[in-house]
């Protein structure tokens, strides 16, 4: 079923209607018979009741408010023109609603007789593609004859005139609303705004955009489609823009609807109002939001010597020494030939104390047991030695974060500030639960992401809502000069979204250019691209970046070694003389 939306619908005519104009009429009700599909949306635009009863006839039905179709593209438009600049006037009325889609057919016809009926059709034609419409089929009446004539757009003579029309039947089947764009652009210059936001647009270089996953794939589009680019960037970085409900645009979406440019590429998430003034083609790489907070501080060295191994692992080794000690001394203070330092209990404290630190002791035991759990003590000592030499060099050379700061929660719990980028926010709006709510209470408008990211550095109280491959580009930017992270990102995402590159409205190569994405994407560029320019951005971060502090083992980490070995020798100083005060004494 064909549904039929009439505007403007001129005053009907009582009178007979001339031969030649029920013969146009029935060409115009073939027409929509053979072309316009059930469950259309057709516009009219003028007409008589001859072509509207056949509009009826051929399965239309009328409905002259629109009903619940206000946000719907219309599929069909058919329009009456007097005179062809006339054209023109129907066109812009047609344009200013959401529901204008110039990729639909559109049939213009006339009732008046045209002595140079051609022309008309020329002049009719030129101002349809101005309008960037590209299915259209002009139907005029001959006034000698009841014979029709139609034409329809060609891609390479412009506007093709067919075989003629009698009372509804063409004298051919040629197809009206054939494909009639060449996958072939001829050298065309197609020009773009781009939004400098990598990785996907990088910063011109030499007044050139060269490098980016979006301009990689505009590049090789012109490749394959034979286009060259013309880039119009922006004076304000990050100049997204905004589109309104009522189709009111700022920043470069503004160029692009106004006609200024003809695409739009740059980190470009859809939006319901953006996708309804703008056509667009959506990409294979998603985006997804993620918070970044501080980063928290290498921990102190003295802290690091508590981190060495786990408390447990201490506790339990002390304990194991304790029982050693007691089980040696339980099986030798009975027997008569044992040494005197392991008839004593704390002197058999003491041998296993001094073993498990690596120092000599004078003699083993003699009796088996006491022997056996000696060396097996031994050899528990050694590897555990091993083990924390190991894991005290690990510790001292590398950095150790305790990062407080791990989820929205924490955020929220720390009062840190929020900075959000415009065009985020309306992830945080589409609900209303308590998490959202205090988002919203106190969220700051991010101008620019860079300063936002800076901020949340440099005054350790705030969190950025930040792009990951923004971040993940941009990583090596928020880094101490020795290469620690000033930036802590979290793992979860937000949100995920997909990008695309919009187009203007009516653009005639939309779906091409859609169908190039995906085989471009199918074959496998885009990660390549993705890789070689993180491999680039990181290779020439690094150089910026002195390393020699932050690896290998320096003066600086053995210095509490040296620290502790002189507090143990003054240790062991003190005990001495202090036996030696209490040997003299008895």
């Amino acid at each position: 079923m064909i549904l039929l939306l009439v505007a403007l619908i001129a005053p009907t005519r009582c009178a007979l209607a001339p031969p030649e104009t029920r013969s146009l009429s029935k060409c115009l009700g073939a027409i929509s018979a053979a072309y316009f599909q059930p469950g259309d949306l057709t516009l009219i635009q003028g007409g008589n009741d001859d072509v509207l009863s056949e509009l009826f006839r051929h399965g239309a039905i009328v409905n002259g408010g629109g009903g619940g179709f206000k946000y719907r593209r219309v599929d069909n438009y058919v329009m009456e023109v007097e005179f062809s600049y006339k054209i023109r006037n129907r066109l812009e009325k047609v344009e200013m609603y959401r529901t204008w889609n110039p990729h639909a057919r559109f049939v213009v016809f006339s009732t008046r007789s045209h002595g140079h009926a051609d022309q008309f059709a020329q002049k009719v034609a030129k101002q349809l593609r101005k309008a960037r419409v590209v299915n259209y089929a002009i139907v005029l009446a001959d006034e000698n004859s009841h014979l029709v004539h139609a034409w329809f757009a060609n891609n390479s003579t412009g506007t093709r005139r067919v075989e003629p029309c009698t009372l509804g039947v063409f004298q051919n089947e040629t197809d009206l609303f054939s494909e009639n764009l060449s996958r072939n652009l001829r050298g065309r210059k197609l020009k773009i705004c781009p939004i400098v936001w990598p990785p996907y647009v990088l910063p011109p270089v030499g007044g050139e955009f060269r490098d980016g996953l979006e301009v990689k794939l505009v590049e090789m589009m012109g490749q394959v489609a034979n286009f060259t680019v013309q880039y119009l960037p922006s004076n304000n970085s990050q100049d997204w823009g905004f589109i309104s409900e009522n189709g009111a645009a700022l920043g470069s979406l503004s160029f692009l609807k106004s006609g200024q440019c003809d695409a739009a590429i740059g980190s470009m998430a859809p939006s319901e109002d953006r996708n309804t003034f703008f056509d667009y083609a959506i990409y294979s790489f998603p985006e997804s939001l993620t918070w970044c907070v501080p980063h928290a501080r290498d921990a102190h060295q003295w802290e690091k010597v508590c981190m060495v191994l786990p408390l447990w692992v201490t506790v339990a080794t002390y304990t194991i020494c304790i029982i050693v000690g007691v089980l040696i001394w339980g099986f030798s203070h009975v027997e008569e030939g044992e040494a005197r330092n392991y008839r004593s209990l704390v002197e058999s404290l003491q041998v296993s104390f001094s073993i498990l630190n690596n120092l000599s002791v004078r003699a083993p035991p003699r009796l088996f047991k006491a022997r056996a759990l000696f060396i097996t003590w031994v050899l528990f000592a050694m590897h555990m030695a091993a083990v924390y030499q190991s894991f005290l060099i690990s510790v001292l050379t590398k950095p150790i974060y305790e990062q407080k700061i791990r989820n929205l929660s924490d955020i929220l719990d720390h009062n840190l500030d929020i900075w959000i980028l415009p065009n985020f926010k309306r992830y945080f709006t589409a609900q209303n639960d308590g998490t959202n709510v205090k988002v919203r209470e106190i969220w700051r408008t991010c101008d620019e992401i860079d300063r936002c990211l800076y901020n949340t550095v440099l005054t350790q109280r705030s969190a950025t809502c930040t792009p990951r491959h923004f971040i993940e580009y941009a990583v090596n930017h928020y880094v101490t000069e020795n290469g620690e992270p000033l930036l802590y990102c979290f793992d979860h995402s937000i949100v995920t979204y997909p990008l695309e590159m919009l187009m203007t409205r009516g653009f005639p190569f939309t779906d091409y250019f859609r169908e190039l994405i995906q085989r471009i994407a199918s074959a496998g560029f885009v990660p390549y691209w993705e890789r070689r320019i993180f491999e680039n951005q990181l290779r020439s971060a690094s150089n910026d970046v002195d390393h020699s502090s932050g690896s290998g083992m320096g003066m600086e980490h053995l210095a509490l070694v040296f620290g502790m070995t002189i507090l143990g020798h003054f240790c062991a100083l003190l005990v001495f003389f202090l036996e030696l005060y209490i040997f003299r004494r008895t």
